[in-house]
């Protein structure tokens, strides 16, 4: 069984009492011929947070929107969402509700053009940012992604985030279900230059190491090849 986290792996060893050496784990990974770092100029003179995803509660949507909320005076900070799904009416509401006006929805974006959105962002955000127990267990796929294209990235601190990322080093990790840490470290990212550009250096690093498609296939070559032999 091949899993995307050893966090998912433990869960499902304690959940159904099953034997460890059964589950292998491999990094989800990013199509590196869509994903990689890319240069588009922008003079808007606006800070660009960028996240997209598909309204999954876990995904914790609700919190960068508070977030947003709370970095309104910094009038230089423009949030982009992506996507739709099952909590959109109530992210809507959220937003009506707290009268945010930082925040630009786009419904969706075709694949083969999501990487232009992301190589406009400054910053982005991987996620989950929710306290549901599965979005602890998990790396999101976008946060991938992200790193594929060089570009600095906020996680949620939790265990399968961890296997992965080490905070300020090629990521930076925060509490997750917390839009007030949320808010500070895209503020700090912002006001430092310098930390921005090593997360992404060192994220990108952790891609072509440990992420590629070529890189998991000779993980998935590995595990095949130690059941059933040559």
């Amino acid at each position: 069984v091949i899993l995307d986290t050893n966090a998912h792996i433990n869960y499902f060893v304690n959940t159904f009492d099953l034997p460890k050496e059964k589950f292998h784990r491999v990094f989800v990974g990013a199509d590196d011929e869509y994903f990689y770092p890319r240069k588009i100029e922008r003079n808007d003179g606006k800070f660009r947070v960028f996240y997209y995803g598909t309204y999954r509660p876990l995904q914790g949507i609700e919190y960068i929107i508070k977030a947003a909320k709370l970095l309104e005076p910094y009038k230089d900070i423009e949030f982009i969402i992506v996507g739709k799904g099952p909590e959109r009416k109530n992210i809507d509401k959220l937003s009506q509700e707290l009268s945010v006006k930082n925040v630009k929805f786009i419904d969706w974006i075709p694949y083969e053009k999501l990487p232009l959105e992301i190589a406009k962002a400054d910053v982005c955000l991987g996620g989950h940012f929710s306290n549901i127990n599965k979005a602890k267990r998990v790396i999101a796929g976008k946060t991938f992604q992200f790193i594929a294209m060089k570009k600095p990235v906020i996680v949620g601190d939790n265990q399968a985030n961890r296997e992965l990322f080490k905070d300020r080093e090629n990521a930076l990790l925060v509490e997750m279900a917390n839009e007030y840490a949320l808010a500070e470290a895209i503020l700090e990212l912002k006001e430092d230059e310098y930390l921005r550009e090593k997360i992404a250096k060192k994220g990108y690093r952790t891609f072509m190491e440990k992420c590629t498609p070529d890189v998991i296939g000779k993980m998935i070559k590995e595990v095949v090849r130690n059941l059933v032999g040559e």
